[in-house]
């Protein structure tokens, strides 16, 4: 019998240890209804594909109780079923309609659970489970270099106009007392000398009221 590979034509065997902890984007890409043990409750078990990064196509399993005789467990059930039906945006669902969830990014929570005894004696190993669902964020807008002329006048930016030659470096006026100049004294000191005197001072005289 010949035999033939093409390993480009299969995805790598990324074994069974769990992924790191952290925010993944992924999807759901399988769904399933299953009863209960005790068979009065249904469990939606739910397969999510990492979208992208190092683990890019690497499965997270969750057992969702939706119906469940422990109103606890219902109710925590529940929680988590809405909040994935909030990241996706798909509302309303019924086990006839399980295909609306499959292939809509959201963010999934990743943490590890530790292994243990499965109670028949064996243990099963470390392995993730999915804490939270968030809706996946939009990507970032561009920021286009626009002119600030091309702009609308309603977004370009407010620029003062720049002070004047006359304007730099005044001092801001202060009101100030006006007083009128010495000069304009409203009872000014008589600075005329009477023609006596001016005479009297030519000829080296004192002036006669002046004299003893």
């Amino acid at each position: 019998m010949a035999f033939k590979f093409d390993a480009t034509q299969v995805l790598p065997d990324q074994g069974s240890s769990p992924i790191p902890k952290g925010i993944y984007r992924a999807s759901i890409t399988k769904t399933e209804i299953k009863t209960t043990k005790s068979g009065l409750g249904l469990i939606l078990a739910l397969e999510f594909t990492i979208l992208g990064g190092e683990f890019h196509n690497r499965r997270i399993y969750s057992n969702i109780n939706v119906i469940n005789q422990n109103e606890v467990c219902q109710r925590i059930g529940q929680g988590q079923l809405s909040a994935i039906c909030h990241s996706i945006g798909v509302m309303t669902i019924d086990d006839a309609q399980l295909g609306l969830l499959h292939n809509r990014p959201l963010n999934i929570d990743v943490g590890i659970e530790i292994g243990g005894s499965r109670g028949d004696g064996t243990m099963y190993p470390d392995r993730n489970n999915i804490t939270g669902y968030y809706k996946e964020q939009a990507p970032a807008q561009p920021t286009l270099n626009i002119p600030d002329a091309a702009r609308p006048m309603g977004e370009r930016a407010q620029v003062s106009p720049p002070a004047q030659p006359w304007q730099q470096g005044q001092p801001a006026v202060m009101e100030e007392e006006i007083k009128a100049p010495a000069w304009a004294d409203v009872n000014p000191v008589q600075t005329k000398l009477p023609i006596e005197e001016v005479k009297a001072t030519a000829l080296g005289k004192t002036p006669p009221w002046v004299q003893a």
